[in-house]
């Protein structure tokens, strides 16, 4: 009775070491799905902030295209160039791990100025439909930030918003 004992006992150890592995194995499958699925939403996001930058960039190569003696067209077009040039630049830094939010990274913002210069870099990049309304309060404190990625969130709400209007509509940015 004894051996049978022991011999049922090592089998339900045996089942259990068993089951203990497939349920490890079924995590594992489970928790590299859920990785895989957060990598393909981050890099949809990037993707998407990219689309963005590359469409400010044709829309002002455009416009220096259509307008070759307007010297003041082409420096504003280029300096929005350059501007979502340094975004892409900061978006690749994030993503291969080399920077890391450190007090020496935020800088004091007024967010007033930054809407408005978010809004001057988009420029022509929204359809004529589609108007842009800023009501800024005042007076707001300036607030510890990382300006350029406020400003990148602040373009993907504005184009964001635009393509869900199909290009008709009202965009009321207000500050408070």
């Amino acid at each position: 009775a004894v051996n049978r004992h022991l011999r049922s006992y090592a089998e339900v150890e045996r089942i259990v070491a068993q089951r203990t592995l497939e349920l490890e194995h079924a995590n594992q499958e489970l928790l590299h799905s859920q990785k895989m699925r957060a990598l393909g939403t981050l890099a949809a996001g990037i993707a998407h902030d990219f689309n963005n930058i590359l469409s400010i960039i044709r829309g002002s190569a455009q416009i220096i295209e259509s307008h070759p003696n307007d010297r003041e067209k082409i420096r504003t077009r280029v300096n929005r160039i350059k501007t979502v040039v340094d975004q892409g630049a900061g978006i690749v830094k994030s993503m291969l791990g080399l920077s890391r939010v450190t007090p020496h990274d935020l800088i004091l913002c007024d967010l007033n100025s930054l809407v408005d210069d978010t809004l001057k870099l988009l420029g022509d990049r929204l359809l004529q439909e589609v108007a842009v309304r800023f009501e800024p309060a005042s007076p707001l404190p300036a607030i510890p930030a990382i300006r350029d990625l406020l400003q990148q969130m602040l373009i993907n709400l504005i184009l964001n918003a635009s393509d869900a209007m199909m290009g008709v509509g009202e965009i009321l940015i207000s500050t408070g």
